[in-house]
């Protein structure tokens, strides 16, 4: 047990750099959820948040909106899909 507990932590401390990297990516970019924001933020974070999923290897990233009420296109949504292992 103790072996996987340090193999874990090993591979945590390996990738620990590369992920507050994004994280700190992600949290730059300006808050969006009140009536005047800027949507362009809502845009670039929908987009990062792609990108981290490609660069995670999902073979399958889209930005998708659904429709409002009134028509208009809705806030962007990002689905990743990646087939389970076997």
């Amino acid at each position: 047990m103790a072996h996987c507990t340090e193999l874990l932590r090993a591979h945590v401390r390996a990738g620990a750099d590369e992920a507050l990297g994004d994280l700190r990516r992600l949290v730059s970019i300006p808050g969006s959820a009140w009536a005047g924001a800027d949507p362009r933020h809502l845009e670039h974070s929908a987009a990062l948040v792609a990108e981290l999923f490609e660069d995670a290897g999902f073979p399958e990233v889209g930005i998708v909106r659904a429709a409002k009420p009134d028509g208009m296109p809705g806030a962007p949504a990002v689905l990743a899909h990646r087939p389970a292992a076997e």
